[in-house]
């Protein structure tokens, strides 16, 4: 260290304010670079897992509300309360395959890509069932269309509830995940933010 005491002042000093510049520079790369792991984690939260588990939501919410128009033309006795049951369910139907479509392209993880593909196979025997239980129905067959209502379509509902509850499931546990490594690297950047300003 010789060498540094032999020099003038004016060198020392501008030494000494160059070593601290590099520091503050070093500082601020590495900020910049913790809070852009930071924001990915936010952005992950809030682009894949939230908008996946409210499709999801939305679809279990459809599916009962196709359930409840089953029951409410089992109920219906005049051709105009069926038409508008009937058209009403339809609606729903419409809403659930492009819900169907918007989950598909929300996909990202290995789990969801295997265990969609048999809810996808229980929603086709699931409306199947229910246009089934629809033409009974109008035929003034009550009691067979609740025969039919407390059979395949209730098994293949209930499982259907659980298959979507597995896919939620998948994708809350993404969203903690992408939560407790955000407050991971925010807990290491800040220690080291605060040791590079004591050391400046």
């Amino acid at each position: 260290m010789q060498w540094f005491y032999d020099l003038k002042i004016s060198r020392k000093l501008i030494s000494v304010f160059f070593i601290v510049v590099a520091l503050e520079a070093a500082l601020g790369v590495f900020a910049i670079r913790e809070l852009g792991r930071v924001n990915q984690a936010s952005t992950e939260i809030a682009t894949n897992w939230l908008p996946s588990i409210r499709t999801l939501s939305q679809l279990k919410l459809t599916l009962s509300r196709i359930r409840s128009f089953e029951l409410q033309h089992i109920l219906a006795s005049t051709p105009q309360e069926f038409e508008e049951i009937e058209n009403n369910a339809n609606k729903q139907i419409a809403a659930l395959s492009k819900q169907q479509k918007e989950y598909l392209n929300q996909i990202s993880e290995p789990e969801e890509k295997a265990l969609y593909p048999d809810v996808e196979k229980s929603i086709g025997i699931f409306l199947g069932e229910h246009k089934k239980i629809l033409d009974i129905s109008r035929a003034d067959k009550n009691e067979d269309a609740r025969t039919l209502l407390k059979g395949e379509s209730t098994k293949v509902y209930r499982s259907l509830l659980e298959q979507i509850e597995k896919l939620v499931e998948v994708n809350e546990k993404g969203a903690e995940k992408s939560s407790a490594d955000a407050d991971v690297t925010y807990a290491s950047a800040r220690l080291w933010i605060i040791a590079m300003l004591l050391i400046c």
